[in-house]
């Protein structure tokens, strides 16, 4: 969930080329910039209202806008890769390889914390913590392209299939993997589709299941 340190791929994730931009406006969706930080975080926010795991970790949607504002204002933004669908219906979180996906401290992550802490209480901390301990101690070891999330508020669409296509793009043009964690068993076929096989499934203690899935590199 909350997944620091710049890697190799700092230029390249800084640089949109001509080709990136052919590659988006055929997928139907956009490459984001600061500009959209704050879009990315309300189209996941509401797309993930009804997602086992997060209703699991906190069972109040209205946090999860904030948690998403941390990874697309304090991560994704400086490092990573996030796409907006045209409609704006829909956005993906993709980080390239050889990227730390820890955040930097910031004043909105202390904000949003204790926010949560003030309203919820301790168990949604522990019960995240628990998450991102399973989470990185699944992790594949070697370079990969990691789709952290992807959402769509109008499912049914092309949206996700879309978002989920302008980040494979990227690995496949490097012939490396990518890797994902699917927290609701009903995206599982919509991974497969785009070439993810599922490599392991492990349920949260007393929480739902997770399907950890691997695409090989192409």
């Amino acid at each position: 969930m909350m997944k620091n340190s710049y890697g190799s791929n700092t230029n390249f994730i800084c640089t949109k080329t001509s080709q990136d931009s052919e590659v988006s406006e055929s997928d139907q969706a956009y490459r984001a910039t600061v500009d959209d930080a704050q879009l990315v975080s309300e189209i996941l926010g509401k797309a993930f209202e009804q997602d086992p795991v997060l209703r699991w970790v906190i069972d109040n949607p209205s946090h999860y806008q904030d948690f998403f504002a941390i990874h697309s204002k304090g991560l994704y933004l400086q490092r990573g890769l996030m796409y907006v669908h045209k409609s704006q219906q829909g956005a993906a979180m993709w980080m390239p390889p050889e990227v730390s996906l820890k955040e930097s401290f910031s004043w909105l992550t202390i904000k949003v914390l204790l926010k949560l802490l003030l309203k919820e209480g301790f168990p949604p901390l522990r019960r995240l913590e628990q998450v991102e301990r399973i989470f990185r101690d699944h992790r594949p070891q070697e370079p990969h392209y990691y789709l952290h999330a992807v959402g769509a508020i109008t499912p049914g669409k092309g949206i996700g299939s879309a978002l989920i296509k302008a980040g494979l793009r990227h690995a496949d043009e490097q012939h490396l993997p990518a890797y994902l964690e699917s927290s609701n068993e009903k995206n599982v076929p919509l991974y497969e589709r785009h070439g993810f096989e599922t490599i392991q499934e492990t349920r949260l203690g007393s929480g739902p299941p997770v399907w950890f899935m691997y695409r090989n590199a192409r």
